[in-house]
């Protein structure tokens, strides 16, 4: 609407939708919710493989869009059987699946791998925060009140007066709804070797503010 590059539109909105799910909404659902809430909680983060699908393509066809349609098509379909971001969760899955067992060693060495993954998203979002932006700023205010807010607000309506869902699974998408943004964003606009500056202030922003958004929504849910 505002004609901007499809493709920084598309990390916007991803930063404006995209909750911290697997290490805020998971612990969260089960501590406000009990047992009951982690279904939801799972749930929600195969969500983001959806959603990282969808972002990938329209940041695909907005840096593509000079070219004609056919290849536009192909690049899409490079990029999402090449994209480490979306390889990885359907290995994953198709690896869980199956009663095979990794070698000790290879084991050892991927926890490893995975344990030092968000420590080294987050350094690396505090090296972009240490840059100074005149527009970055802005635009960071109000994709955090769109994700912390507005987001929350648009969960209820559907899950509750809209769907009818039980009291519960009200509750659950509502808190999933209002986390903060996650780091997946951000190395999204890594991976595209995007200006990273906005989302790096989202999550640091979204992360700050969810301190009293979610305790207002958890004690929303006690109500529930």
């Amino acid at each position: 609407m505002r004609n901007r590059d499809l493709a920084a539109a598309s990390f916007s909105g991803l930063s404006a939708s995209y909750s911290n799910t697997g290490y805020m909404g998971i612990p969260l659902c089960v501590l406000a919710l009990g047992q009951d809430g982690l279904a939801p909680a799972i749930i929600s983060t195969f969500i983001v493989f959806v959603m990282f699908a969808l972002a990938t393509i329209l940041i695909e066809i907005g840096i593509q869009s000079h070219k004609k349609s056919h290849e536009i098509v192909w690049n899409v379909l490079k990029s999402l059987c090449t994209n480490p971001l979306l390889i990885a969760p359907v290995v994953g899955l198709l690896w869980s699946s199956t009663d095979l067992v990794l070698y000790d060693p290879l084991a050892q060495v991927i926890s490893f791998l995975a344990a030092a993954a968000t420590p080294c998203a987050l350094v690396s979002i505090g090296l972009f925060l240490m840059q100074k932006g005149q527009s970055a700023p802005q635009q960071a205010w109000g994709i955090s009140f769109a994700k912390l807010v507005i987001q929350p607000l648009v969960a209820w309506l559907i899950a509750g007066p809209l769907l009818d869902l039980p009291a519960l699974w009200v509750g659950a998408v509502v808190i999933l709804a209002a986390l903060p943004t996650g780091t997946g964003p951000f190395m999204l606009a890594q991976y595209y070797n995007a200006d990273s500056r906005i989302i790096s202030r989202v999550v640091l922003l979204s992360t700050i503010g969810s301190l009293l958004t979610l305790s207002l929504f958890l004690w929303w849910s006690k109500g529930v």
